[in-house]
């Protein structure tokens, strides 16, 4: 386990240092909008905070000069997190396609080195024909994992320390009952990973098919024999593919709809916590105007943290598997050391 996590670490710092010598501007305008972003979530919350505070003071509704301020900065905080969303997404853009290009020109330079006989074996094609062949998707969701994944988080924990500051335990159950869906999600991850590479040799000669099927001279071959051979075997592919994939879907189902299940069940155990705190007196009106949209976000957010958890520990799959293509000096004797196609499979537990 502790080796896995090294490993991933290890991974995780390879393909930062690579998108950053992608494009250096980009990135850092990409990464310092993304850790500025979860700073808006606590300020916003402490901001609504003391503007209800001091509406309601005295008990009556009141427009004070203070008043004003708060609210002239709560649209000013506003302003500040959708043009830093704009900027972010710009960069990012770019970056995207920096990455791309930098991948595929790494991959193009690679590929004469690797023996022909490797792209005759599923099992090189499984290991490493996916990754090749899908570089510039994976690239993309490369990026968007981490530009994703560290705001969220940060934001999270933002949120999560000002919400702490009214209602601890509340807070603290909200996130430990979230612990298990993370472990599911991540569970889930390396399974999906390990079904598109056993499956990878089939998808390759499913790619192969689609495009005979737009080829002039195959398609005045079938037509004048009046042979459906091209679509029964993409068809066949299809299936076998399909099943595998409903199989292991069916088979987290259950276990994904149980951690949404008990999120759900906490989710309401802290309302009626909240109410129960409000019953005692123990709570004022304008924390509880902040505590329950705030534990709603808080939700939200943890949800949306362990979907992009998932998200990134998968590109962080492909970018391994990219690294140790590029990293490797000779291919030479190569193919006696490749792992079967169904090997990750088994490890999945799926085979």
């Amino acid at each position: 386990m502790r080796q896995l996590r090294s490993a991933r670490l290890h991974t995780l710092r390879a393909t930062i240092r690579l998108l950053y010598r992608s494009q250096p501007r980009a990135f850092v305008v990409s990464a310092v909008a993304s850790l500025a972003e979860p700073l808006f979530f606590p300020a916003f919350i402490l901001l609504l905070q003391r503007l209800l505070q001091h509406i309601t003071a005295g008990g009556a509704m009141q427009i004070t000069p203070t008043v004003i301020q708060l609210g002239i900065g709560l649209l000013a905080l506003l302003l500040v997190q959708r043009l830093g969303i704009i900027v972010r997404d710009a960069s990012s853009t770019i970056l995207r396609q920096e990455a791309w290009v930098v991948i595929s020109k790494r991959i193009m330079q690679k590929l004469p080195s690797v023996p022909y006989p490797l792209f005759e074996n599923n099992a090189f094609q499984a290991r490493y024909g996916l990754v090749i062949r899908e570089a510039a998707q994976r690239s993309i969701t490369l990026v968007d994992s981490l530009l994703s994944t560290a705001p969220i988080f940060f934001g999270l924990l933002g949120l999560a320390i000002t919400l702490f500051t009214i209602a601890p335990l509340m807070v603290l159950a909200m996130v430990l009952i979230a612990i298990p869906a993370g472990f599911i999600e991540r569970r889930f991850s390396n399974a999906m990973y390990a079904l598109q590479e056993h499956t990878a040799p089939n998808q390759l000669r499913m790619e192969a098919l689609t495009n005979m099927q737009v080829d002039a001279p195959w398609q005045r071959d079938v037509r004048v024999y009046r042979s459906n051979l091209i679509a029964r075997e993409h068809g066949a592919l299809a299936d076998a593919y399909l099943a595998q994939l409903k199989q292991l879907t069916r088979r987290f189902l259950g276990l994904r709809s149980g951690a949404v299940l008990v999120q759900v069940l906490g989710f309401g155990l802290a309302l009626t916590a909240a109410g129960e705190l409000i019953r005692r007196g123990q709570i004022s009106l304008a924390s509880l105007a902040v505590l329950v949209p705030g534990m709603a976000l808080l939700s939200g957010m943890l949800g949306s943290l362990i979907y992009h958890y998932r998200e990134l520990l998968e590109s962080l799959n492909y970018a391994e598997t990219l690294f140790e293509f590029l990293t490797t000096e000779s291919f030479d004797g190569h193919l006696a050391t490749l792992p079967p196609p169904a090997a990750a499979l088994a490890r999945a537990g799926l085979a």
